[in-house]
């Protein structure tokens, strides 16, 4: 499932220097606000999902405005606040671009497109996608997305699953896994998990304990008889 994102009004920035980027960092692109509507450009910009698992093919696809020819159309990526690459996109038809990438890190990425247009350099606005292990988990921490919104977690914020909410000494990751309300410092579901994951352990513990005393009470007899 494709979803675009229309950039007909507020969709680019003109740089004064078309072959000099390097002054320019992501958060330059992620702040950017233009002063004046400019002219249509970028009819669309768009990325395969918004969620995509790792190693699987990410589609990106940019559509430029009638009567324009843009050059040296580039998509620039972003991870972890570091300039991964530049890649030239392949017009596949007239003023369609598209490129294919798998990607082996989980997390967010960011992304741009760069084009020449006549003289000038024209940037899109940043957008973002995710690459994740499972599409139920988006930011990959280990925790559903939908359980972190039913407990008003942020499933966008990976490092909540070793936050312990509710001080009980379990993290937000482990009581997912437990299935316990990590709002809540309810001992008693604890020990209720406890006892259900261990069941095997505690019935063995017990036919342990059970025969040490039934040999326990028959020595007993046996000394009891010879005296």
């Amino acid at each position: 499932m494709s979803f675009y994102v229309n950039f007909l009004t507020y969709s680019f920035t003109v740089l004064s220097h078309p072959a000099d980027l390097s002054a320019f960092s992501y958060q330059d692109f992620v702040d950017a606000k233009d002063t004046e509507e400019p002219p249509s450009v970028f009819d669309y910009v768009a990325v395969s999902s918004n969620v995509n698992l790792y190693h699987e093919n990410v589609s990106f696809n940019c559509v430029f405005s009638p009567f324009i020819d843009p050059q040296n159309v580039t998509l620039h990526l972003w991870y972890q606040d570091e300039n991964l690459s530049s890649i030239d996109l392949i017009e596949i038809e007239t003023n369609r671009f598209v490129h294919t990438s798998s990607f082996s890190h989980l997390g967010k990425y960011f992304f741009y497109i760069s084009a020449d247009i006549g003289n000038q350099k024209m940037i899109s606005l940043s957008r973002s996608f995710w690459i994740t292990n499972s599409l139920f988990d988006k930011d990959a921490d280990g925790m559903d997305d939908d359980w972190e919104h039913y407990y008003g977690f942020n499933p966008s914020d990976p490092t909540d699953a070793s936050t312990d909410y509710d001080s009980d000494g379990y993290t937000n990751l482990d009581e997912f896994i437990m299935n316990t309300d990590p709002l809540d410092a309810d001992y008693g579901e604890f020990v209720v998990y406890y006892i259900q994951d261990h069941i095997h352990l505690i019935f063995l513990t017990i036919c342990f304990l059970m025969i040490a005393l039934l040999f326990s009470i028959f020595g007993l007899r046996r000394s009891t008889r010879w005296i």
